[in-house]
């Protein structure tokens, strides 16, 4: 081992990072044990996170490969994008398999909507976004993929538990370099005497969490401090250039305002 890996690993905090992953790698890695690869009808379970994107292939109940492609540094991708990005590489993971048959499982809305939209040829893609053109050119790959391979694909939606490639995209929160602001609140009595979030903390957390929406980003933020309102998640989402730049979900359109 190099000189300079010598040098970073006598961090105490770097070392125990680097044990626990290959503690949780030999433990809890999903590609283990004895399958058999019986047939052409995979499930292609995929997600994506602020940090990563996942995708983990399943036959016969039993996940036969995984992978997972962190995102650089910079990167600024909406989450509904990133969710789609994540559906393209478990379809070309997929086909390596020679999979004729795709179950894809997704736990993102938008993608679902846009994904089933594009299969069916029935609905014209319906959005506004800036990243407008982006979004039609990985729903063209999609569906050009399928047609020249000759295969058959479907979607599933489902809760973000339910996704097995969810694990895929997570760390543990305490390997996250958070500001100190958003370290583990302390007791409830100290907030009850003005240890309170300010609306640029709540704006910390949304953009964290991969800018979720109203409830999820109120549910992160009062893992933190209790007394967050809803009406300051609000706010901070309406404020939010990233959000107004997507589509918001179908709960929010109002009849008959639809183009």
């Amino acid at each position: 081992m190099s000189t300079r890996w010598d040098d970073e690993l006598r961090d105490p905090a770097l070392r125990k990072m680097l044990e626990e992953t290959l503690a949780r790698f030999s433990e809890d890695d999903p590609v283990r044990g004895k399958w058999c690869i019986n047939g052409s009808e995979f499930t292609v379970c995929v997600d994506a996170s602020l940090l990563a994107l996942g995708v983990a292939l399943v036959v016969n109940g039993s996940i036969v490969e995984d992978a997972c492609w962190l995102w650089p540094e910079n990167d600024a991708r909406h989450i509904n994008l990133a969710e789609l990005d994540a559906t393209v590489k478990g379809v070309n993971l997929a086909l390596k398999w020679q999979a004729g048959v795709l179950h894809i499982v997704t736990d993102s809305t938008c993608v679902y909507r846009w994904t089933t939209d594009a299969l069916s040829g029935k609905t014209r893609l319906a959005t506004k976004a800036s990243g407008e053109m982006l979004i039609r050119r990985r729903l063209a790959t999609l569906t050009e993929t399928i047609k020249e391979y000759n295969r058959v694909m479907d979607m599933t939606l489902v809760q973000s538990c339910q996704n097995r490639a969810d694990r895929m995209t997570r760390v543990l929160r305490r390997w996250l370099d958070l500001p100190k602001e958003m370290e583990e609140p302390e007791p409830v009595k100290c907030a009850a005497v003005g240890c309170r979030f300010k609306p640029d903390h709540v704006a910390d957390v949304h953009c964290l969490s991969g800018h979720p929406g109203v409830n999820r980003t109120l549910y992160f933020a009062r893992l933190v401090d209790p007394f967050v309102l809803r009406k300051e998640v609000e706010s901070v989402e309406r404020s939010c250039e990233i959000c107004k730049s997507i589509d918001p979900a179908p709960a929010r359109w109002k009849k008959g305002k639809q183009n």
